[in-house]
């Protein structure tokens, strides 16, 4: 048989693609996913009975589509994290999980994640990704969770997301009273400040953007202006020391020696020392690599920077402070020239200290330092290891989901989770619908 051709030889990758993708299409209720989710809706209707909210389909739409997925299971176990413990929710969206909308933007899958499980509390597929909508979301969850809690609301205690102000803004909104995100940056700088009290400052959700995303922004950010790589990882190095900062004071110290290292032009002994201080700061953490060009351009589609809110935010004042009276001896010829030097780079961490307290490690960790009625013991535990908040878990939870036509859907066929008590005349209504 070998002798005549008779031979099978490996398939490749694209022929196992495509077998995956027509069994998942034999495995579709119907083509059009609104009309395939309303089938879920329905099944799941029948199946997943809940003593306040019923259904794990909780909303579904078709102008923008948009469809909301929890049950009360999820609900009750995210009212239990935000009572019991400091509860830390991650906040993330991802796309390709379900085809491209005619007429509509293309549709991402937000997550709502426990930081202590794999369980998400929250689902959410949408073709609208303004802060407003989103924010209309959140505030439906809220309700649900009112719902169950005998009309009370509990919210975590951090909030962990990307470097996206639309999430950043729907968040705030939600969790904290409909705070914007330049009343948020004011709040935090009135915490400084020891304004409010213990109990006052328990009250509030803090939102941290991911630790890794932040590196990656200013990576981006730095490759584009600066060439050299040694100078580009010394400056990623130096934001790295930033974000492990829990106090503003030794913030605005450190930020001062990125000045020193960054701008000046001459080798000077203030260069050397400030150089030092920086590597000191940061001997702990691991180094970041280069972004990739697929980073770079998902970076200049998605981050914009707000100059209005630069001009409200007190920290631009602060750090501005910070640098005002720094003298650099760039005349002294008998000095070599900085290594370091790179203003560019400079730049590239100045055009986010006004967001400071979101992406530094300042309210990760004890809260409760900040309170005009602290005892010691709070205050003390300044000193502890900075905490800095990463969204590694929904990353990695967005993994599976990303290779399936839907977040919720196409995972098991929703007439076999109909329970016996499901009426005839249901089941046969489903299965028509499927047919047509």
């Amino acid at each position: 048989m070998i002798g005549a051709g008779n031979e099978t030889c490996c398939q490749t990758p694209p022929v196992f693609r495509q077998a995956a993708y027509q069994q998942r299409m034999a495995k579709r209720l119907h083509p059009n996913a609104v009309i395939e989710l309303d089938i879920a809706r329905e099944c799941w209707e029948s199946s997943i009975a809940g003593q306040h909210v019923s259904e794990y389909i909780q909303q579904l739409g078709v102008h923008p589509f948009h469809v909301v997925f929890y049950t009360e299971q999820q609900l009750q176990l995210y009212i239990n994290a935000c009572r019991t413990t400091e509860a830390v929710v991650h906040v993330d969206a991802t796309g390709s999980v379900i085809a491209n909308i005619p007429g509509q933007k293309r549709p991402l899958y937000y997550c709502l994640l426990l930081h202590d499980g794999s369980l998400p509390v929250m689902d959410i597929l949408t073709t609208r990704h303004s802060g407003e909508w989103l924010h209309s979301l959140l505030l439906m969850f809220n309700a649900s969770v009112r719902l169950i809690n005998r009309g009370s609301l509990v919210t975590p205690r951090q909030i962990v997301t990307d470097f996206s102000y639309a999430l950043m803004s729907a968040c705030l909104a939600a969790f904290n009273s409909a705070m914007s995100i330049d009343g948020y940056l004011s709040f935090t700088y009135r915490c400084i400040s020891r304004h409010y009290s213990t109990a006052q400052l328990t009250s509030f959700s803090y939102l941290t953007l991911c630790m890794a995303h932040m590196m990656k922004t200013v990576s981006i950010r730095v490759c584009k202006v600066e060439s050299r790589p040694q100078i580009r990882k010394f400056t990623v190095t130096s934001f790295a020391a930033l974000q492990r900062t829990q106090e503003l004071r030794v913030a605005q110290t450190l930020y001062r020696n990125v000045y020193v290292a960054l701008v000046s032009k001459r080798e000077t002994e203030a260069v050397v020392a400030a150089r030092q201080q920086i590597l000191q700061a940061v001997s702990h953490t691991n180094s970041v690599g280069e972004p990739s060009q697929e980073d770079a351009k998902l970076n200049r589609l998605k981050y914009s920077d707000v100059r209005t809110l630069k001009d409200r935010s007190p920290y631009t004042a602060e750090f501005g402070r910070a640098i005002d009276d720094v003298l650099l001896d760039d005349d002294d010829d008998s000095c070599p020239e900085n290594a370091t030097c790179s203003p560019q780079s400079f730049q590239a961490i100045k055009s986010i200290m006004h967001l400071y307290p979101l992406w530094s490690a300042t309210f990760q960790t004890n809260i409760e330092r900040f309170g005009n009625n602290a005892s010691t013991a709070q205050v003390a535990s300044d000193d502890a290891e900075p905490i800095c908040q990463t969204n590694a878990a929904v990353e990695s939870h967005f993994k599976p989901s990303s290779a399936v036509d839907s977040a919720a859907i196409s995972v098991v066929d929703p007439i076999s989770s109909l329970p016996p008590s499901c009426s005839m005349s249901t089941e046969k209504s489903i299965r028509r619908r499927c047919r047509s």
